[in-house]
Protein backbone atom coordinates (compact mmCIF):
# COMPACT_ATOMS: atom_id res chain seq x y z
CA UNK A 1 0.00 0.00 0.00
CA UNK A 2 2.88 2.41 0.68
CA UNK A 3 4.01 2.25 -2.94
CA UNK A 4 0.54 3.28 -4.03
CA UNK A 5 0.11 6.13 -1.54
CA UNK A 6 0.60 8.84 -4.14
CA UNK A 7 -1.90 7.13 -6.44
CA UNK A 8 -4.34 6.90 -3.52
CA UNK A 9 -4.16 10.61 -2.85
CA UNK A 10 -4.37 11.61 -6.50
CA UNK A 11 -7.49 9.57 -7.18
CA UNK A 12 -9.05 10.46 -3.84
CA UNK A 13 -8.56 14.16 -4.49
CA UNK A 14 -10.26 13.87 -7.89
CA UNK A 15 -13.13 11.79 -6.54
CA UNK A 16 -13.74 13.89 -3.45
CA UNK A 17 -13.71 17.08 -5.49
CA UNK A 18 -16.19 15.52 -7.91
CA UNK A 19 -18.52 14.44 -5.14
CA UNK A 20 -18.17 17.79 -3.44
CA UNK A 21 -18.93 19.85 -6.55
CA UNK A 22 -21.72 17.76 -8.04
CA UNK A 23 -24.56 17.73 -5.55
CA UNK A 24 -26.47 14.49 -5.56
CA UNK A 25 -30.04 14.85 -6.77
CA UNK A 26 -32.06 13.58 -3.88
CA UNK A 27 -35.79 13.79 -3.32
CA UNK A 28 -36.63 14.88 0.19
CA UNK A 29 -40.32 14.69 0.92
CA UNK A 30 -41.09 16.26 4.25
CA UNK A 31 -44.54 15.61 5.63
CA UNK A 32 -46.28 18.68 6.98
CA UNK A 33 -47.96 18.51 10.37
CA UNK A 34 -51.53 19.78 10.51
CA UNK A 35 -52.71 22.09 13.27
CA UNK A 36 -56.26 21.86 14.51
CA UNK A 37 -58.65 23.79 16.69
CA UNK A 38 -61.78 21.66 16.31
CA UNK A 39 -61.87 19.09 19.11
CA UNK A 40 -64.58 16.95 17.56
CA UNK A 41 -64.16 13.20 17.67
CA UNK A 42 -63.51 12.94 13.94
CA UNK A 43 -60.71 15.51 14.02
CA UNK A 44 -59.06 13.95 17.07
CA UNK A 45 -59.35 10.49 15.54
CA UNK A 46 -57.82 11.72 12.28
CA UNK A 47 -54.96 13.38 14.16
CA UNK A 48 -54.26 10.19 16.14
CA UNK A 49 -54.28 8.22 12.90
CA UNK A 50 -51.77 10.59 11.29
CA UNK A 51 -49.53 10.43 14.36
CA UNK A 52 -49.64 6.65 14.30
CA UNK A 53 -48.76 6.60 10.60
CA UNK A 54 -45.80 8.94 11.19
CA UNK A 55 -44.56 6.78 14.08
CA UNK A 56 -44.97 3.61 12.04
CA UNK A 57 -43.10 5.19 9.12
CA UNK A 58 -40.29 6.32 11.45
CA UNK A 59 -39.98 2.77 12.79
CA UNK A 60 -39.90 1.37 9.24
CA UNK A 61 -37.26 3.92 8.22
CA UNK A 62 -35.06 2.92 11.17
CA UNK A 63 -35.39 -0.78 10.37
CA UNK A 64 -34.78 -0.06 6.69
CA UNK A 65 -31.64 1.97 7.39
CA UNK A 66 -30.23 -0.79 9.61
CA UNK A 67 -31.06 -3.66 7.26
CA UNK A 68 -27.83 -3.80 5.27
CA UNK A 69 -25.75 -4.09 8.44
CA UNK A 70 -27.17 -7.62 8.57
CA UNK A 71 -25.63 -10.54 6.70
CA UNK A 72 -26.31 -11.34 3.06
CA UNK A 73 -28.02 -14.58 4.11
CA UNK A 74 -30.31 -12.72 6.52
CA UNK A 75 -31.44 -10.35 3.77
CA UNK A 76 -32.01 -13.25 1.38
CA UNK A 77 -34.43 -14.81 3.91
CA UNK A 78 -36.74 -11.78 3.93
CA UNK A 79 -40.19 -12.37 2.49
CA UNK A 80 -41.18 -10.70 -0.77
CA UNK A 81 -43.44 -8.36 1.22
CA UNK A 82 -40.57 -7.34 3.53
CA UNK A 83 -38.24 -6.73 0.60
CA UNK A 84 -40.84 -4.57 -1.09
CA UNK A 85 -41.51 -2.68 2.14
CA UNK A 86 -37.80 -2.01 2.64
CA UNK A 87 -37.34 -1.17 -1.08
CA UNK A 88 -34.88 -4.05 -1.59
CA UNK A 89 -34.29 -5.78 -4.91
CA UNK A 90 -31.86 -8.48 -5.98
CA UNK A 91 -29.84 -7.56 -9.05
CA UNK A 92 -30.41 -10.15 -11.77
CA UNK A 93 -27.44 -8.98 -13.83
CA UNK A 94 -24.35 -6.80 -13.49
CA UNK A 95 -25.62 -3.24 -13.06
CA UNK A 96 -24.33 0.32 -13.04
CA UNK A 97 -25.42 2.21 -9.91
CA UNK A 98 -25.39 6.00 -10.15
CA UNK A 99 -23.83 8.16 -7.46
CA UNK A 100 -24.73 11.38 -9.28
CA UNK A 101 -25.30 12.56 -12.83
CA UNK A 102 -21.83 11.49 -14.00
CA UNK A 103 -20.40 9.04 -11.44
CA UNK A 104 -21.32 5.37 -11.23
CA UNK A 105 -20.09 2.03 -9.93
CA UNK A 106 -20.53 -1.48 -11.28
CA UNK A 107 -22.27 -3.98 -9.01
CA UNK A 108 -22.32 -7.67 -9.80
CA UNK A 109 -25.41 -9.82 -10.27
CA UNK A 110 -26.72 -11.38 -7.08
CA UNK A 111 -26.11 -8.31 -4.93
CA UNK A 112 -29.00 -6.72 -3.05
CA UNK A 113 -29.79 -3.07 -3.73
CA UNK A 114 -31.86 -0.77 -1.55
CA UNK A 115 -33.07 2.61 -2.80
CA UNK A 116 -34.53 5.17 -0.40
CA UNK A 117 -36.26 8.29 -1.68
CA UNK A 118 -37.07 10.28 1.45
CA UNK A 119 -34.31 9.68 3.97
CA UNK A 120 -30.65 10.45 4.67
CA UNK A 121 -29.67 7.02 3.32
CA UNK A 122 -29.82 7.39 -0.46
CA UNK A 123 -29.07 3.77 -1.23
CA UNK A 124 -27.28 0.68 0.05
CA UNK A 125 -25.72 -2.40 -1.53
CA UNK A 126 -25.07 -5.81 0.01
CA UNK A 127 -22.75 -8.04 -1.99
CA UNK A 128 -22.68 -11.85 -1.82
CA UNK A 129 -19.29 -11.65 -0.04
CA UNK A 130 -21.04 -9.66 2.75
CA UNK A 131 -19.43 -6.35 1.75
CA UNK A 132 -21.79 -3.40 2.29
CA UNK A 133 -21.74 -0.06 0.48
CA UNK A 134 -23.78 2.89 1.76
CA UNK A 135 -24.43 6.31 0.24
CA UNK A 136 -25.68 8.90 2.74
CA UNK A 137 -26.62 12.33 1.42
CA UNK A 138 -28.55 15.21 2.97
CA UNK A 139 -28.65 18.96 3.62
CA UNK A 140 -26.96 20.14 6.81
CA UNK A 141 -25.01 23.03 8.29
CA UNK A 142 -22.78 20.78 10.43
CA UNK A 143 -19.16 19.91 9.61
CA UNK A 144 -17.99 16.67 8.00
CA UNK A 145 -17.01 14.75 11.12
CA UNK A 146 -20.14 15.77 13.03
CA UNK A 147 -22.26 14.47 10.17
CA UNK A 148 -20.31 11.24 9.78
CA UNK A 149 -20.54 10.49 13.50
CA UNK A 150 -24.28 11.19 13.30
CA UNK A 151 -24.59 8.68 10.45
CA UNK A 152 -22.75 6.09 12.56
CA UNK A 153 -24.22 7.13 15.92
CA UNK A 154 -25.43 3.60 16.70
CA UNK A 155 -21.88 2.28 16.63
CA UNK A 156 -18.84 2.98 18.75
CA UNK A 157 -16.30 3.84 16.04
CA UNK A 158 -12.75 2.65 16.75
CA UNK A 159 -9.37 2.58 14.97
CA UNK A 160 -10.31 5.90 13.38
CA UNK A 161 -7.75 7.09 10.83
CA UNK A 162 -8.09 10.18 8.60
CA UNK A 163 -6.04 9.39 5.49
CA UNK A 164 -6.92 12.49 3.44
CA UNK A 165 -7.83 15.57 5.46
CA UNK A 166 -9.25 18.69 3.81
CA UNK A 167 -11.83 21.15 5.07
CA UNK A 168 -14.60 20.01 2.74
CA UNK A 169 -13.45 16.46 1.93
CA UNK A 170 -11.92 13.53 3.80
CA UNK A 171 -11.09 9.87 3.35
CA UNK A 172 -11.25 7.87 6.58
CA UNK A 173 -10.91 4.30 7.79
CA UNK A 174 -12.52 2.94 10.94
CA UNK A 175 -13.95 -0.13 12.64
CA UNK A 176 -16.84 -0.97 14.96
CA UNK A 177 -18.51 -3.98 16.50
CA UNK A 178 -21.93 -5.09 15.38
CA UNK A 179 -23.52 -7.94 17.31
CA UNK A 180 -20.10 -8.90 18.63
CA UNK A 181 -18.38 -9.06 15.23
CA UNK A 182 -15.76 -6.53 14.19
CA UNK A 183 -16.54 -4.61 11.02
CA UNK A 184 -13.89 -2.65 9.11
CA UNK A 185 -14.89 0.40 7.11
CA UNK A 186 -13.63 3.11 4.75
CA UNK A 187 -15.53 6.26 3.81
CA UNK A 188 -15.30 9.17 1.40
CA UNK A 189 -16.80 12.30 2.99
CA UNK A 190 -17.59 15.53 1.17
CA UNK A 191 -19.59 18.70 1.74
CA UNK A 192 -20.48 21.73 -0.33
CA UNK A 193 -23.19 24.39 -0.36
CA UNK A 194 -24.74 23.00 2.81
CA UNK A 195 -24.92 19.42 1.52
CA UNK A 196 -23.18 16.38 3.07
CA UNK A 197 -22.29 13.15 1.25
CA UNK A 198 -20.72 9.97 2.65
CA UNK A 199 -19.84 6.90 0.58
CA UNK A 200 -18.98 4.02 2.93
CA UNK A 201 -17.71 0.50 2.22
CA UNK A 202 -17.70 -2.00 5.09
CA UNK A 203 -17.00 -5.68 5.73
CA UNK A 204 -16.91 -7.97 8.77
CA UNK A 205 -14.90 -10.53 6.80
CA UNK A 206 -12.15 -8.61 5.00
CA UNK A 207 -9.09 -7.32 6.85
CA UNK A 208 -8.42 -3.60 7.03
CA UNK A 209 -5.85 -3.81 4.21
CA UNK A 210 -8.09 -6.01 2.05
CA UNK A 211 -10.99 -3.60 2.50
CA UNK A 212 -8.82 -0.62 1.59
CA UNK A 213 -7.83 -2.38 -1.63
CA UNK A 214 -11.53 -2.95 -2.37
CA UNK A 215 -12.18 0.73 -1.61
CA UNK A 216 -9.34 1.63 -3.98
CA UNK A 217 -11.01 -0.42 -6.74
CA UNK A 218 -14.34 1.29 -6.05
CA UNK A 219 -12.76 4.74 -6.16
CA UNK A 220 -11.03 3.90 -9.44
CA UNK A 221 -14.46 3.17 -10.97
CA UNK A 222 -15.79 6.54 -9.81
CA UNK A 223 -12.73 8.38 -11.11
CA UNK A 224 -13.14 7.08 -14.68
Amino acid sequence: MNNNSSVWKTILTVVIALIGVVRLAMTCNKSSQSSYSDTSYNDVSALMSRNYERQAKAADDTASNDLFYESYDSISKLSDFEKENYKVIKLKKDSLILLDVVSKINVEAGAYFQKNYDDTLSWAIKKPDNTSIFLHSYDTADDLMTNFKAVKRKFNLQDFDIKVDDKDSKFVSYSFKNKGKKTNGCALLASGQGHFTALEIESNILSKDELQMKAFSLIAQIAK
